[in-house]
C-alpha cells in the first residue's frame, strides 16, 4: 500500500514533464498505459523495447518502478542507485527516488540502511513536502521512541556536575548536560525537572557548520564529525557555565570550535554562544548554524500556539505542519524572539537573541513530526565570508528559557530586556524631545507625487492639500511627497523603476514645487520628500554611472547587485555614495520640503550582502548592512534636524535598530493574516509609525482604518482626497479628534494586556492595502487596545465596532490589575468631553453598546 502510495506521487510527476519533446513515441505510450493499469510484467517488457530506441533516463526510472512492484528488489535497487547518480535529476524526483529505495530497504529487512536513506531524505533541501511527511512516518514506525531521560543532577542548590562521562551546570529551575566522550548534548530539563531536550528518534545536532569551496560547493559538518572535545565548568557568585571545546573535520574541512553555556544562580535563562570558531581550511565559513534544537511541547501539537517576529508579529494556531523561516534586520522580523506554548496550560518556551548591532541571522520553526517535537533553529552568517580561512565569533547571546503565558507575555519578557538597550536611551515618545510634537498628533499621513505622464501636477497636489486642509481643520499634516522631479517614464522593457532613482543626481524641482510647497506651508501642510537610499539608475548619465561604479554593491564574484535585474545598488559604507546621499538631502531640503522618508531603509536581506572590502567592511557577513545604514541615518538626521527641529525622518517598515534615528516608520501593510499586535506591545511606545495606502470601498477603509488607530498608528497613507461618504467621513474624524485628546495612550503609551470581550466578536472581512481583490482575511468585529500613560499612569481603554450591526459590549475591570486599589472610571468622548466619571474598587461588569463604526474610550485613574 505503501509502494502504490509513493510511486503514484513519482509517476504523477515524471507524466507532467515531456519525454520525447513535444510528441510522446507510441512505444513509450503503450508502456505507460500498461504501467498505470497495473500490468507491471507486460511494462517492463515493454519499457525496455523504448529504452533499446532511445536511452531515455525517465523510461529507466519507469523500468526500475516496474521491477519494485514485481518485487525484484536487488535489480531495482541497482536501478535506482545509478539513476541516483545522475547529477541533473531534479530533487524533487530525487527525493521521491530516495524514498522509494528506503522503502524497499525495509522490506528486504534492512533497517540500519532505510534508516539511514530516511535520514538523508528528510535533510535534502527542496525535496517534496509529500516525500518528507511520508518519510517521517515511516521512520517514526521504524525506530522505536527513545526514553525519555530523568535530570540526572541535583534539584537543589546550583553549579557545576559530573558524573562519569556526563557533565553539566543546574539550578532549582534549569540544568542542561553534556557527553564529555562525544560531546553531544545530553539534555536539557527545566523547571521540577521537566524535559526539554532529551534523545530523540532523529538526531539534531545543536550546531552545524557550512564552508564554500572556491567552485561554490558547500560542505556541511555537525556534531557527527567531532574529532576531540574537552569540556570544563566555570562557576562565580552569580552563576555556572559550561566551556566546550571542539575540534571537527571532514574531508579537507577542519575547525576548532569553543562553546559557551551559561545558566545564573537562580535564573530560568540559559544563554548559549560560540565564542570563537577557528576555520583551519582555506576555503570559506559560509554559515552557521547554533544553537539547533529538537523542543518537546507541553500537550498535543495543535494545543498549541506559536508566536514569531514576522513584521509586527504572528501568531500560529497549532504547530503541526509548521515550517516557518523570519530573517533579521529585515522585512520578515522587526525584533529577535519568538515562543510557544499550550493555549490551556500557558506552558511554553522562550526562544530570542540579545544582539544590538544587527548581525545578519535567520530564525527557523519546524515541526518534526518523528520527534514530536518543534525544532528551532538560528543560523547566522560570519562576517568575511567571502574570504577563504575566515573565523567567526558571537558578540551576543542566544537566549532560551521556559515560561508560563501567552503571546503578550512573550512580548513583556522582550521588553524587559528591549529597554535597556542603546536604541530605546530617547525614552518613549511622550518623553521624545527629537520628535516634533506637532508630529506626534498629526491626524493624517499623506501620498503626494507629481508625475507629467499622468497629468499629477503641483496644481493637482495643492487642490489635494487645500481639501484635507479645510477637512481637518487646519491641523498640521504630514505627508510623503514623490518624484520632487521631471523624469522619462520606464520603457515597456524595463520592469520597474524606483521613483526617486529614476530622477538622477541633484534632478532640478518639477516645474512650480518650491512655490507649490510654500502655498502648502501656509496652509499647515507638512510634506517630506521620497528619496530612494540605496537604488541608482544607472541609464540616467553615463559620465555619472562611471563616477559611482566604485561606490556599487557587488556579490561574491565582485558583480554589481542589481534591483529587478535592472538598476545598481549603492553600498552605504561607501564614502562616496554617504556624500551623494548627502549633498541629494541638501538638495532637496533647499526645495523647501519639511524632511526626508529614506526608502528600503531599515531592513536589510543576507543576499544583497556586499563584499567590496574597499568600503571599509568586512567581506560580506557580518552586520554591515545594518551599521552602514545606521551611519547614513545618523548624517542624514543631523542635517535634517540642524536645519529645522521641527522637520522629519522616516524609514520603510524599518527594524528595532532604527528607533533612535527616525521619526516614524512606514509599515508594510496594514492588517494581515495571523497578525498580533507584538511589535506595538514590545516598543510601539518609543517610535511613531503609519499605515499603508488606503483607498477604494470606504466600508473596507474604515476597517483599516480600524486597524491603524488600535495599534496607535498614524491613519493610513491617503493618496487622494478625503472620504466623501458621511459614514467614512465621520469615522476618520471621530479618529482623529480622539488622537488629539489621547496621544499619552494610544500612540504614545505602554501597550497592556487586550481584554478578554463577550461574548467573543464575530469575524468580519478585510481587504488589505489598496488591492481589494486580493489578501482578503478576518479581523474582530470589536476591536480593541488598553494603554497606560507615561505622564500619570493612567489608562486608556479603547473599543471600535467595525461591523454592521449594533454589538453590546460586555467585560470585567478589576483595577487591581493595573495597580489601583480603588480607581475612577470615566468615559470620553471622541470630541474630547468627559463624562462624570464613577469609582470602582474590585470587579466591575463594564456594559456599553456600540453602534456600527462608532468609538468607545474610557480612563482609569487613581
Amino acid at each position: 500500500m505503501l509502494m502504490r502510495f509513493l510511486s503514484t506521487i513519482i509517476v504523477s510527476i515524471l507524466l507532467t514533464v515531456s519525454i520525447f519533446g513535444k510528441e510522446v513515441s507510441q512505444q513509450f505510450k503503450k508502456a505507460e498505459n500498461l504501467f498505470q493499469t497495473r500490468k507491471y510484467k507486460k511494462a517492463l517488457n515493454a519499457f525496455k523495447q523504448v529504452r533499446d530506441a532511445s536511452e531515455q533516463k525517465e523510461v529507466n526510472i519507469y523500468i526500475a518502478y516496474c521491477l519494485a512492484k514485481l518485487k525484484r528488489y536487488s535489480e531495482a535497487l541497482d536501478k535506482f542507485n545509478k539513476i541516483l547518480l545522475d547529477k541533473q535529476l531534479k530533487t524533487r524526483r530525487k527525493s521521491g527516488i530516495m524514498l522509494m529505495v528506503a522503502e524497499i530497504q525495509e522490506k528486504q529487512g534492512k533497517k540500519a540502511e532505510a534508516q539511514k536513506t530516511y535520514m538523508e531524505l528528510l535533510k535534502m533541501k527542496g525535496a517534496h513536502p509529500k516525500h518528507i511527511q511520508k518519510a517521517q512516518l515511516n521512520l517514526s514506525k521504524l525506530v522505536p521512541a527513545k526514553t525519555i531521560i530523568k535530570r540526572p543532577c541535583p534539584n537543589t542548590g546550583f553549579g557545576a556536575w559530573k558524573k562519569a562521562q556526563l557533565i553539566g551546570i543546574y539550578n532549582p529551575l534549569t540544568a542542561v548536560v553534556f557527553n564529555s566522550s562525544t560531546g553531544k548534548i545530553y539534555g536539557v530539563w527545566g523547571e521540577n525537572g521537566q524535559p526539554i531536550i532529551t534523545p530523540e528518534i532523529y538526531h539534531i545536532s545543536l550546531w552545524k557548520l557550512v564552508f564554500r569551496d572556491n567552485l561554490k560547493k558547500l560542505i556541511e559538518l555537525d556534531d557527527s564529525t567531532i574529532k576531540n572535545t574537552k569540556i570544563t565548568t566555570t562557576r562565580t557568585e552569580t552563576g555556572t557555565s559550561l566551556n566546550i571545546a571542539l575540534t571537527v573535520k571532514k574531508d579537507f574541512c577542519q575547525a576548532d570550535l569553543e562553546l559557551e553555556i551559561t545558566l545564573g544562580k537562580d535564573s530560568q535563562e540559559l544563554l548559549w554562544k560560540i565564542k570563537k570558531i577557528n576555520n583551519h581550511s582555506n576555503i570559506k565559513l559560509w554559515e552557521v548554524s547554533f544553537p539547533q534544537f529538537s523542543l518537546k511541547v507541553d500537550g498535543a501539537p495543535a494545543e498549541n500556539n506559536l508566536v514569531t517576529p514576522w513584521r509586527r508579529g504572528r501568531l500560529f494556531n497549532g504547530l503541526q505542519n509548521l515550517s516557518l523561516k523570519e530573517q533579521y534586520p529585515g522585512s520578515s522580523a522587526r525584533f529577535q524572539c519568538f515562543a510557544f506554548y499550550n493555549r490551556k496550560s500557558l506552558k511554553g518556551m522562550y526562544l530570542a537573541t540579545n544582539d544590538t548591532t544587527g548581525h545578519e541571522k535567520e530564525f527557523y520553526q519546524t515541526w518534526n513530526n518523528i520527534n514530536k517535537s518543534l525544532v528551532c533553529s538560528f543560523l547566522q552568517f560570519p562576517a568575511n565570508r567571502g574570504l577563504n580561512g575566515n573565523n567567526y565569533e558571537m558578540t551576543y547571546n542566544i537566549i532560551t528559557r521556559q515560561y508560563h503565558g501567552d503571546w503578550y507575555d512573550a512580548a513583556r519578557i522582550y521588553r524587559n530586556w528591549w529597554t535597556k538597550q542603546w536604541w530605546a536611551e530617547k525614552g518613549p515618545l511622550y518623553k521624545r524631545s527629537d520628535v516634533p510634537e506637532w508630529l506626534k498628533k498629526v491626524p493624517v499621513f499623506l501620498r503626494l507625487q507629481t508625475r507629467q505622464h499622468r497629468n499629477i501636477t503641483v496644481e493637482s497636489e495643492l487642490k489635494l492639500a487645500e481639501s484635507w486642509e479645510k477637512f481637518l481643520n487646519g491641523q498640521p499634516t504630514a505627508g510623503t511627497w514623490y518624484h520632487y522631479a521631471e523624469f522619462k517614464e520606464p520603457v515597456p522593457n524595463h520592469s520597474k523603476y524606483p521613483v526617486s532613482a529614476i530622477q538622477g543626481y541633484c534632478a532640478p524641482p518639477f516645474p512650480g514645487l518650491v512655490e507649490g510647497l510654500k502655498k502648502m506651508n501656509s496652509i499647515n501642510m507638512r510634506p517630506n520628500v521620497y528619496l530612494q537610499s540605496e537604488i541608482y539608475n544607472q541609464d540616467v548619465s553615463a559620465k555619472d554611472a562611471e563616477y559611482m561604479r566604485p561606490a556599487l554593491r557587488v556579490d561574491s564574484d565582485m558583480k554589481p547587485r542589481l534591483h529587478v535585474g535592472e538598476n545598481w545598488v549603492a553600498c552605504l559604507y561607501s564614502e562616496r555614495w554617504q556624500k551623494r546621499y548627502l549633498e541629494m538631502s541638501k538638495h532637496v531640503l533647499d526645495m523647501g520640503f519639511w524632511g526626508i522618508y529614506l526608502d528600503t531603509f531599515g531592513k536589510n536581506h543576507i543576499n544583497h550582502e556586499c563584499f567590496n572590502v574597499a568600503h571599509g567592511h568586512s567581506a560580506g557577513g557580518g552586520n554591515i548592512d545594518a551599521q552602514a545604514q545606521l551611519s547614513l541615518g545618523r548624517k542624514v538626521r543631523k542635517l535634517i534636524k540642524q536645519r529645522n527641529p521641527e522637520f522629519y525622518m522616516g524609514g520603510e517598515s524599518c527594524t528595532e535598530l532604527f528607533v533612535s534615528i527616525l521619526d516614524y516608520k512606514l509599515n508594510a501593510m496594514n492588517t494581515y493574516r495571523k497578525q498580533i499586535p507584538m511589535e506595538r506591545a514590545i516598543y510601539g511606545d518609543y517610535i511613531l509609525s503609519h499605515g499603508r495606502v488606503i483607498r477604494g470601498n470606504e466600508h473596507n477603509y474604515c476597517r483599516q482604518l480600524a486597524s491603524n488607530f488600535i495599534e496607535g498608528m498614524i491613519p493610513a497613507r491617503f493618496p487622494g482626497l478625503p472620504p466623501k461618504t458621511k459614514q467614512a467621513r465621520k469615522f476618520l474624524l471621530d479618529i482623529v479628534s480622539i488622537n488629539n485628546h489621547t496621544m499619552e495612550y494610544l500612540r504614545a503609551g505602554e501597550m497592556l494586556r487586550p481584554l478578554k470581550i463577550t461574548p467573543e466578536p464575530k469575524p468580519v472581512t478585510v481587504n488589505t492595502e489598496c488591492d481589494e481583490k486580493k489578501r482578503a482575511m478576518k479581523l474582530k468585529a470589536i476591536q480593541s487596545g488598553v494603554y497606560r500613560s507615561g505622564r500619570d499612569g493612567s489608562v486608556g481603554m479603547v473599543f471600535v465596532n467595525i461591523s454592521d450591526e449594533p454589538y453590546n459590549l460586555k467585560l470585567e475591570i478589576n483595577p487591581m490589575e493595573y495597580g489601583f486599589s480603588k480607581a475612577k472610571l470615566q468615559q470620553m468622548l471622541p470630541d474630547g468631553t468627559k463624562l462624570e466619571a464613577i469609582t470602582i474598587a474590585g470587579k466591575y461588569k463594564l456594559a456599553a453598546k456600540l453602534e456600527p463604526f462608532n468609538i468607545v474610550f474610557y480612563i482609569l485613574s487613581k
